[in-house]
């Protein structure tokens, strides 16, 4: 009966990970569930490891967290830098079509 609760527990944490303002928190606890959990049934219940267990989950989670959040910042600033590239180009262009207009004129 305590796995079943533990099961529908983590399966319960698992379907709101999709939920955008809850990724994080929902993913360190269901991470530190499962640590718990799995650390509780290798250890026959010691809870100094079922303790250990709950902390490196959360510690798996914030480790994929921060890889992730890396990860966006640095497509961030590809996609700034190369806008902001763009953006150069287009005024240049821009420039050479009204040069080319003012010379046809005379």
């Amino acid at each position: 009966m305590k796995s079943k609760t533990a099961f529908s527990a983590f399966t319960a944490l698992a379907l709101f990970t999709g939920c955008a303002g809850l990724e994080r928190p929902v993913t360190d606890a269901a991470l530190g569930v499962g640590g718990g959990y799995l650390a509780s049934e290798l250890s026959d219940g010691n809870p100094a490891i079922t303790a250990a267990g709950a902390v490196g989950g959360v510690v798996l989670g914030e480790g994929i967290h921060a890889l992730k959040t890396r990860a966006q910042r640095k497509s961030f600033a590809d996609g700034y830098n190369r806008g902001r590239a763009d953006g150069i180009k287009a005024i240049y262009w821009d420039l050479v079509e009204q040069q080319r207009s003012e010379s046809q004129k005379q």
